[in-house]
C-alpha cells in the first residue's frame, strides 16, 4: 500500500505532554507550514501550551480521579475497562487509551520521542498500517543502551518495526545502527533556532581584573558532568584565577556537597530552572558557556549560546563536534577529563580579543547557517513525505 505523499497530521507521543524544546520548536513550525499536530501524553499538568495543538491526556500518573476519569471518557461501553480499573491495571489502561486514541484520529505519521516508549507501541505496530517513527537525541541511546544489555534486548525487536529513525546527529545513528543492528532509513536533522529571536554581540576585550562569569544550563543529573566541573574549577582557583560560575537547572544535594568540599562557596551559584526570558539574559551577562556534559546529541543550550555571541567550552562527547570546531567556533575538551577541561578554559581565557571575537563570529555563522529554523523544518516535512511514500 503506498500512502498519500502530502504528510497533513503528525501524532507526537512523548510519554508526557510536557516536550523538549527540540520538538517545541518542531510543533511551532508544523503549526505554522498548516501541519495538523496532536501531542500524546500521560501527565495532567501541562504548562505553556502551543497554540493550535491538540493536546490529548492518556491517563494522568499523578491523579487517581482524574485517570479512573480519563479511561471512563475514551472507552465508556468497555468491560475491559472497568475490570482494569477495579484491579488498578494502570499501564493496561494507559496502553489501550494509546491505542484507542490513535485509532480515533488516524494520523498519518506516528512520532514517538523515545526509544524506552517504543514497548507502547506494541499494538500499533501489530494491528496498525500507520508509520512510526523514532527520533534518537540523546542518553538513551548514547549511554543507556550501552550499558543496560536488557534495556537493549528489550528495545531492539521494535526497531525492526519502524518505518524510519531520526537523529540529533551522526554520532547518534552511528551509534545506533551498531547497538541495535538495524538499517533503517535515518535522517539527520539538527535543532533549529529562530535567529532572529536570538540578539548577537560581540563580548569584546574582558576586563582581566574582573571575576570570569562561567554559566551552565541543564538539568540537575549526573549525565551533566558538573561534578567534573567543580573538580576542574577548584584547580582554576587554585592557580589564583577569579570566577564566579552559575549553573541553572535545579538544587541537587551532590553539587551542593561538592560545592563546599571543594571550597567553592562563594563561587559557585545553583539555581532552580529559569524562564528562558531569563535564561538569555544570562547569556548575556557571563563570560563563557561550559558544558561538562558526559554525553549530548547536540546540545540546544550550546546552539543558543552560540547564537547570542557566548563562547562555549564543551566536552567534545556526541555530536558536539559536529557544532563546534575546536579553536574556530568554540573550545573543545575530552569528557570525564578535568585536566583537559582545565587546558580548554585556559585556552579561553589566554585566547585574544581579536582571536575570540573571530571565533564568536564563527560561531553565529555555524547556526545562522546549520541551525535554523526554517532549513530544520523543511527537512522535518520532507522527511515526513517520505516515510509516507514508503509501504507500510
Amino acid at each position: 500500500m503506498i500512502l498519500n505523499h502530502k504528510i497533513k497530521h503528525i501524532a507526537i507521543f512523548d510519554g508526557s505532554l510536557t516536550t523538549t524544546v527540540f520538538i517545541r520548536r518542531l510543533i511551532e513550525g508544523l503549526i505554522k507550514t498548516g501541519i495538523q499536530v496532536s501531542v500524546l501524553g500521560f501527565n495532567e499538568q501541562l504548562k505553556n501550551k502551543i497554540e493550535g495543538v491538540n493536546y490529548i491526556k492518556l491517563g494522568s500518573n499523578q491523579h487517581v480521579f482524574s485517570f479512573i476519569t480519563t479511561c471512563i471518557k475514551i472507552n465508556p461501553f468497555s468491560f475491559q475497562t472497568y475490570r482494569d480499573l477495579f484491579f488498578g491495571n494502570r499501564k493496561s489502561l494507559q496502553k489501550r487509551n494509546l491505542q484507542l486514541e490513535l485509532q480515533r484520529l488516524q494520523p498519518d505519521i506516528v512520532h514517538v520521542q523515545w526509544p524506552s516508549l517504543l514497548p507502547w507501541m506494541e499494538d500499533i505496530f501489530r494491528y496498525s498500517q500507520t508509520s512510526v517513527i523514532l527520533s534518537e537525541r540523546g542518553s538513551q541511546v548514547l549511554v543507556k543502551s550501552k550499558v543496560a544489555t536488557e534495556f537493549r534486548k528489550k528495545i531492539t525487536p521494535y526497531y525492526h518495526q519502524l518505518s524510519a529513525i531520526h537523529a540529533v546527529s551522526h554520532n547518534i545513528s552511528t551509534t545506533s545502527k551498531n547497538l541495535f543492528h538495524h538499517r533503517l532509513n535515518t535522517h539527520v536533522i539538527y535543532s533549529g533556532l529562530n535567529i532572529n529571536e536570538w540578539l548577537f554581540t560581540l563580548k569584546g576585550k574582558r576586563r582581566k581584573k574582573q571575576p570570569i562569569r562561567f554559566l551552565s544550563v541543564g538539568r540537575a543529573h549526573y549525565i551533566k558532568g558538573y561534578s567534573y566541573a567543580l573538580q576542574t574549577l577548584r584547580l582554576l582557583k587554585k592557580k589564583g584565577v577569579k570566577f564566579t560560575y552559575t549553573i541553572i537547572g535545579g538544587k541537587d544535594e551532590e553539587l551542593n556537597y561538592l560545592r563546599h568540599h571543594y571550597q567553592l562557596r562563594s563561587e559557585v551559584n545553583i539555581l532552580d530552572r529559569l524562564p528562558i526570558s531569563e535564561v538569555k539574559k544570562l547569556y548575556h551577562q557571563s563570560d563563557a558557556l561550559l558544558l561538562p556534559s558526559l554525553s549530548e546529541g547536540v546540545a540546544n543550550v550550546a546552539i543558543e549560546a552560540m547564537a547570542v555571541g557566548l563562547p562555549v567550552i564543551s566536552a567534545q562527547v556526541g555530536g558536539m563536534n559536529e557544532l563546534i570546531k575546536d579553536g574556530e567556533s568554540g573550545f573543545l575538551f575530552e569528557g570525564r577529563n578535568s585536566m583537559d577541561m582545565l587546558k580548554a578554559i585556559e585556552n579561553y581565557i589566554n585566547c585574544d580579543s581579536l582571536v575570540l571575537n573571530q571565533l564568536i563570529r564563527n560561531a553565529r555563522n555555524t547556526v545562522e547557517k546549520d541551525f535554523n529554523d526554517k532549513d530544520m523544518i523543511n527537512r522535518w516535512v520532507k522527511f515526513y513525505n517520505g516515510v509516507l511514500k514508503q509501504p507500510v
